[in-house]
């Protein structure tokens, strides 16, 4: 499990990482699995600046076997190892009772059963104060502790990995990299793929020509308004052509806009929402669109069509709440 406070990440497995204002806590039964993945590059170099603390805890350590162990036979039979209830709640509860009740706080179990993780689901999570990662080994973990503890299920994607560190490595690289200070330039994080719902555009650096092939002339003009207006370009073609599914979602914001533009004045907040990457169309249909601010997780909600307002809470989201919202509507 990763926990994170204000960037404290724990990872467990059998382990834990920690980190504080910007500490990881790492649960491991094989101590120090993510730590070489972990302690290079980018996050390397965060927690060698004090901007990321990464501890290791063994969980074997919470066991009450005499002989450390931490599995056992599934009941029910079935092939291999099910990771137990008491070791696995014990190193939970041994980091989330040091966790002030007033942090806002996730127990995520990696999993091929869970949502898929995506940008959008990085940059939700970065916005908690503590976050704690659950991985599972063998197979798998008492389902009464996963009930008892975890608050989200989050899967990298449809195939079975040996346990549940890589995915967490990937998790906590993704999520990282969205904390202030952690990459050199913060404009990194607002230009790269699936930003307003786009793919990167195509990057070129020197030389000029390699292979018979040139820079595209754009880029070497100097004129910025022209590069930006390419990159712009470039970054839609891309995404229609690779990923036609994320195409479709950044169709379906800029339809949106474009309503939401004939009461410019009213909407600015929504309109400006979208034009910096930063909008999650959560629902749009009957004159009404619902917009989340993936960055501080204020959800803003425009009637377009005044004739049409139906009760919001008749409607299928997907969302168990709304904390906070801003509410649009036309005189």
């Amino acid at each position: 499990m990763w926990l994170r406070d204000r960037w404290k990440y724990i990872c467990c497995r059998d382990c834990v990482k920690r980190r504080v204002d910007n500490e990881v806590s790492c649960f491991d039964a094989f101590s120090g699995y993510g730590d070489a993945g972990l302690m290079t590059s980018i996050t390397g170099r965060a927690v060698q600046q004090k901007k990321i603390d990464i501890d290791a805890v063994n969980i074997r350590d919470y066991t009450q076997d005499k002989h450390g162990r931490v599995d056992d036979y599934p009941y029910g039979g079935g092939a291999g190892m099910l990771m137990q209830a008491q070791p696995v709640y014990d190193a939970c509860q041994s980091v989330m009772e040091k966790i002030p009740q007033n942090k806002k706080k996730r127990v995520i179990y990696v999993t091929p059963q869970g949502i898929p993780f995506t940008q959008a689901k990085a940059r939700e999570l970065a916005a908690q104060d503590e976050l704690l990662l659950l991985c599972g080994h063998y197979e798998g973990i008492d389902e009464r502790v996963l009930e008892e503890v975890v608050t989200d299920y989050i899967s990298i994607g449809d195939y079975v990995l040996t346990g549940g560190e890589l995915a967490a490595m990937v998790i906590v690289d993704a999520v990282a990299r969205l904390v202030p200070g952690v990459l050199g330039n913060e404009q990194s994080a607002l230009t790269e793929s699936f930003h307003g719902e786009l793919l990167e555009h195509p990057q070129y650096s020197r030389p000029d020509v390699w292979h018979g092939k040139k820079v595209p002339e754009v880029l070497l003009s100097g004129n910025q308004k022209h590069i930006d207006a390419w990159k712009k370009e470039q970054s839609i073609l891309r995404t229609k052509e690779r990923r036609p599914d994320l195409y479709a979602r950044y169709v379906r914001l800029q339809e949106c806009r474009q309503l939401l533009m004939k009461q410019k004045l009213l909407h600015i907040d929504m309109i400006e929402l979208i034009n910096r990457g930063r909008a999650q169309l959560l629902y749009f249909g009957q004159g009404q669109i619902l917009l989340k601010d993936m960055e501080y997780e204020i959800y803003f909600h425009a009637c377009v069509d005044p004739s049409r307002f139906p009760d919001i809470r008749t409607w299928t989201l997907p969302v168990e709440k709304i904390p906070l919202a801003v509410l649009h509507q036309e005189e």
